[in-house]
């Protein structure tokens, strides 16, 4: 009986010991799992920075400098929303704000840089962009490309510093909500709407029917409103009197030069001039952009399924 229960106070004892180490092990894939997962994360937000910290572990000063410059970029009309879709041109205002935000937070990270090619969009994503940049504590600078208008300018406008070339597209502040309707082609084509509202302004703006006279007034209040506010962010944001801005608010958009001029941008120049500008005011003799991580297409490849279009 005694051998009995020696026998299995060992076996007990052999299968605690190998509990414990299996116990051990996954405590210890927990623990290296959550350290990819922080430093993936780090990636994420500024690639070039884990990867430089990894190469100059331990080097000499003579090595390259990191990054400190995070470089966003504003491409293609700009929304609030790109609705999970990276590869579909539209610049979201939701990711950027998150960009802007993350950069203020990173300590390794000591200015801005956002990078504007847009012919606008919505007004409230120009609003959001903007208001992140002005939130910003570190430097921030808006380099307008060939194009920063409409709701773009409004985003740039948030940034202490807004250079452009000679020849950029600026401005256009203005708001639109002109449309085409079909009312007259559908009558000609024997289609009839039938309208079933709940309230007579419900179905204001449908291609399929004309506007009436209290519907056109309808819109046209909202749209005064919204170009009130856009004059007046831009006033505010830039410093500008309001009446200058009100007087350029015609819906235009004008060279680089001229809108030095008239204030709406600080310098005509290149990202090489931006980054000059950060140099003088952050007192660095080099600055090097941390460009952002390609997001990669999360919809499955239609050929690969068997999918004809």
């Amino acid at each position: 009986m005694r051998n009995f229960f020696s026998q299995n106070i060992l076996c007990y004892l052999a299968r605690e010991k190998v509990f414990a180490a299996l116990r051990v092990l996954v405590i210890l894939i927990i623990l290296i799992a959550s350290g990819i997962t922080i430093n993936d994360e780090i990636i994420y937000r500024f690639p070039s920075l884990a990867p430089w910290e990894e190469e100059t572990d331990g080097a000499s000063d003579d090595d390259a400098a990191a990054c400190t410059v995070a470089h966003l970029h504003l491409q293609g009309p700009l929304y609030p929303s790109d609705n999970g879709d990276t590869f579909s041109g539209i610049a979201s205002s939701e990711k950027l704000a998150q960009k802007i935000a993350d950069a203020e937070e990173d300590n390794r990270i000591d200015a801005i840089v956002i990078d504007i090619d847009s012919p606008g969009g919505s007004a409230a994503a120009g609003e959001e962009v903007a208001a992140a940049l002005r939130r910003a504590e570190k430097p921030t600078v808006a380099l307008i490309r060939d194009q920063g208008t409409s709701a773009a300018y409004y985003a740039a406008s948030g940034a202490d510093m807004i250079i452009a070339s000679q020849y950029s597209d600026v401005g256009s502040i203005g708001i639109t909500g002109s449309y085409v309707d079909y009312a007259q082609q559908n009558e000609q084509e024997g289609i009839r709407y039938h309208e079933l509202t709940s309230g007579k302004f419900k179905d204001a703006g449908s291609p399929d029917k004309s506007l009436t006279p209290e519907e056109r007034a309808l819109f046209l209040r909202d749209i005064t409103i919204m170009h009130e506010q856009f004059v007046e962010a831009i006033a505010t944001n830039r410093s500008i009197p309001r009446d200058a801005v009100y007087a350029l608010a015609d819906g235009s958009s004008i060279l680089g030069k001229m809108a030095m001029e008239k204030g709406l941008i600080d310098r005509i120049g290149t990202l090489q001039d931006a980054i000059d500008y950060l140099k003088e005011i952050l007192g660095a003799d080099d600055i090097a952009l941390c460009e952002e991580e390609e997001e990669e297409d999360e919809t499955e490849d239609d050929s690969a399924a068997g999918i004809d279009n």
